[in-house]
This record gives C-alpha cells, structure tokens and sequence, in this order.
C-alpha cells in the first residue's frame, strides 16, 4: 500500500508541475503578446 500511495503521489505532483508550467508559460505568451 505504501509503494502504491507514493506512486500516485508523485504522479500527481509531475501533473501539477505541468499544469503550473503550462500557466506559466500562457502567462508568458499573453504578456510577449499584448
């Protein structure tokens, strides 16, 4: 269980790195942008 548990943890936190690295980057095209 213990395995189990920190796998889904870490694939949770590589999902909200991409999704703060996509914001972060349309944040960045928005502002080169405008």
């Amino acid at each position: 269980v213990g395995l189990l548990a920190l796998g889904a943890l870490l694939v949770v936190v590589r999902l909200v790195r991409l999704q703060v690295l996509k914001a972060k980057y349309s944040i960045l095209w928005l502002t080169v942008g405008a």
